[in-house]
């Protein structure tokens, strides 16, 4: 079983993926743990998102329903403070597409930031 830890921020809980046979299982601290089916997921969309504090952040979103998943390469340690696992990050993603695609082809695989992410952030430089 491949598995993969991540903190988005300090307002976000440490987060654990785990990547079964036929389904990415999901937990956080006091909270009941999710299982999502492979063929469930409708789109993953890989990006890179740098930041002040983070130069080398890469973050994968993924989609199943109305519900959407983020795991990220930079790891939220404590405030300023952040940790890189390219490898690890790099590991788990791979894994987790192929097995996304392998349950459903049809699967949307997306790259860069949405529209309107782009364009808030040339609107926020002007």
């Amino acid at each position: 079983m491949i598995s993969y830890s991540t903190r988005i921020s300090y307002f976000t809980k440490e987060t654990h993926f785990f990547l079964d046979s036929e389904a990415v299982r999901i937990e956080q601290k006091d909270t009941a743990a999710k299982i999502i089916l492979y063929k469930n997921i409708t789109s993953i969309r890989i990006s890179y998102m740098p930041d002040r504090m983070r130069n080398n952040n890469y973050r994968c979103n993924f989609t199943a329903g109305k519900e959407e998943y983020i795991f990220q390469s930079s790891i939220f340690v404590s405030l300023a403070n952040f940790r890189d696992d390219p490898a690890g990050y790099k590991k788990f993603l791979t894994a987790f597409i192929q097995k996304v695609y392998a349950a459903n082809p049809s699967v949307q695989l997306l790259s860069g930031r949405p529209k309107a992410a782009y364009r808030s952030s040339v609107f926020l430089m002007l």
